[in-house]
């Protein structure tokens, strides 16, 4: 991808290739224009082919052995790919295996058989039978969760398939967004499908963006693109993973906003979960060390008094460290929490 894009009312030709942006120069030209910047939240262009395109994420790479360069280059974290010049939307549309392994595509067929159990047939369901509908709440913002399946159909004669059905998981927000907020609901999702497949290698395969209007109809807006690890091949597996069915409809939006609301909380592990099934197979000295100071993490955060409301001997001599924490620092006359004077 290349087009040019403006920063600081002034425009920059571009280079995209894979998740480095480079702005070509003869020497010297822009060495000084990005000199105090290290991250730019969004940078807003038009491609080679007349697209209105957003990169989020950007960070300005530097190096202290090279005085003057040649190339002005960032690392983006995504870009979006915009209908036209309006950057705001109401609506994420994620697809992912990992969702068709949550939420099974099959649930958009029903399935007719025989008095012998032979299918006999497989026709549509209704929309309104499989399409799930949630709200959740995640660090004070409400967002409405939905669970759909995309279908469509080839009657091509020559063709041996009909037809295909996705799963998707969709987030519709009270408030318009803008693409710097796609890498935050980005990984509210990435987190939730870790955690129910119990392994890193999940691959978000398509992003679409959607605004609403006044009628409260919704309008294709765009693509979003966001990087990830490669990663080695996924296949989803209802018998080792969590599904819809083992959460219930019930449980599901509160157990994704408490996985949600980890990272921001500053309670996220990322070495808890395996990089993959193979990796969750295999154990050596280290991952048996990484494993059991990740388990006694996970567990102290569930239940932070455990020891202490279990083991008198243990609960006193938490007392007493506590209170000679206490009473030295009352003697400084400072708090522990804000580094004030106490009016004590």
């Amino acid at each position: 991808m290349y087009g040019v894009f403006e920063h600081r009312k002034k425009e920059y030709p571009f280079v995209l290739e894979g998740q480095i942006l480079t702005i070509p120069q003869v020497p010297f030209q822009y060495k000084d224009d990005f000199k105090g910047e290290t991250y730019i939240e969004a940078i807003q262009g038009v491609t080679n082919n007349n697209r209105s395109v957003v990169f989020i994420g950007c960070k300005v790479l530097k190096s202290d052995s090279i005085q003057f360069v040649m190339e002005v280059k960032l690392s983006i974290l995504g870009y979006v790919v915009l209908e036209n010049g309006k950057t705001s939307f109401d609506r994420i549309d994620f697809y992912s295996e990992g969702i068709n392994g949550f939420y099974s595509p099959r649930n958009a067929y029903q399935i007719e058989d025989d008095d012998h159990m032979r299918v006999t047939g497989i026709k549509p369901r209704d929309a309104e039978a499989y399409k799930r509908d949630y709200e959740c709440v995640i660090h004070g913002e409400r967002i409405q969760l939905g669970l759909n399946i995309y279908m469509s159909f080839n009657l091509a004669f020559e063709k041996k398939l009909l037809g295909t059905a996705e799963s998707l998981l969709s987030m519709s927000f009270g408030e318009k967004k803008e693409p710097h907020d796609i890498l935050k609901h980005s990984l509210y999702l990435m987190d939730f499908l870790e955690f129910v497949n119990f392994q890193k290698n999940i691959p978000l395969e398509r992003i679409r963006l959607f605004e609403k209007d006044n009628d409260g109809k919704y309008h294709r807006r765009g693509r979003a693109v966001v990087f990830q690890a490669e990663n080695e091949q996924y296949s989803p597996s209802a018998l080792r993973s969590i599904t819809l069915l083992d959460v219930s409809d019930e449980c599901f939006p509160v157990l994704f906003a408490q996985i949600a609301e980890r990272r921001e909380s500053k309670r996220f592990n990322p070495f808890f979960y395996p990089e993959n099934r193979r990796a969750d197979r295999v154990i050596d000295a280290s991952k048996w060390l990484n494993n059991a100071i990740c388990f006694e993490g996970e567990f102290d955060d569930a239940f932070p008094n455990f020891k202490a409301q279990n083991d008198p001997a243990f609960y006193e001599a938490k007392m007493r460290l506590l209170m000679t924490i206490e009473s030295a620092v009352k003697q400084t006359g400072r708090s522990i929490l804000h580094g004030e004077v106490s009016e004590d």
